[in-house]
């Protein structure tokens, strides 16, 4: 393994021996991952990160691992136009994921640019929306059941529950949506405040009602009451908030009005 090298940004450092675990299965004989062939992975090329923790004889064994590719934020396609994004987002974005295991594919949906704008000038939009370290945005995040030979057994059906956060792990479908009017800060009196800041309260609240069963002590999953009920009702609460802020201060809604796009 290659350390990451600061001064070329590439991973051609420090040279050290790591050790790569195989992958163990559950307890319905499912693997969770796998690091097989990776070496054949057609996200190797763009390098890994690892993350783990050194052995008693001081080698590094690696707990977990992910593409650099991954999160780079770079994208191999641009979309401009609205239907085609909503089309992209409901139907071609799971055929992609299905016909392409192994794979990552990096979307940018962008309505400042018109279907008509040229390759410069989407390169030089994007270049000006470029993420910068300490961007916040919100991360609606989906997955599904794991298939194949081994399925999980609630897959076994033709429906598989999945599952609908903000936030969350196992991604196979993750959004990150930025957009300042959602994710800045508004000076409410001195004291930051911000529909997403409001989102990850609620967020956390919610995760608290869970832990005790809201006084019960149990818990349970239904049509009313389910990882999308709870996540949207989380955003809807934050977004309720501000609008009754903005309803009772005119002046923070002028100041929110400036920011929007």
């Amino acid at each position: 393994m290659a350390h990451f090298n600061r001064q070329s940004s590439q991973f051609d450092g420090l040279q050290e021996i790591v050790q790569l675990p195989e992958v163990w299965q559950d307890d319905n004989g499912t693997l969770p991952a796998t690091n097989q062939d990776i070496k054949k992975s057609p996200l190797n090329p763009s390098d890994w990160y690892i993350y783990g923790a050194k052995s008693s004889i001081g080698l590094f064994v690696v707990q977990t691992l992910a593409p650099r590719k991954l999160f780079q934020l770079q994208p191999s396609t641009v979309i401009t136009d609205q239907k085609a994004a909503l089309q992209y987002l409901k139907k071609e974005n799971w055929q992609t994921i299905e016909s392409q295991k192994g794979s990552i594919q990096s979307v940018l949906i962008s309505s400042q640019l018109s279907p008509e704008s040229s390759t410069d000038d989407i390169e030089q939009r994007w270049i000006e929306q470029r993420w910068e370290e300490g961007d916040r945005a919100l991360l609606p995040h989906i997955y599904g059941g794991i298939g194949g030979k081994n399925k999980e057994p609630a897959a076994q059906s033709p429906f598989y529950f999945g599952h609908f956060s903000y936030g969350g792990t196992r991604p196979v479908c993750d959004l990150l949506i930025k957009l300042d009017a959602f994710t800045q800060d508004f000076d409410f009196e001195g004291i930051p405040d911000s529909a997403l800041r409001g989102t990850i309260s609620q967020l956390e609240a919610m995760m608290a009602r869970y832990r005790i069963g809201d006084g019960t002590g149990g818990t349970y999953v239904g049509p009313a009451n389910n990882c999308a009920q709870d996540s949207n009702q989380s955003l809807c609460a934050a977004l309720r908030r501000m609008e009754t802020l903005f309803e009772t201060h005119h002046d923070w809604l002028r100041q929110w009005q400036q920011i929007q796009p």
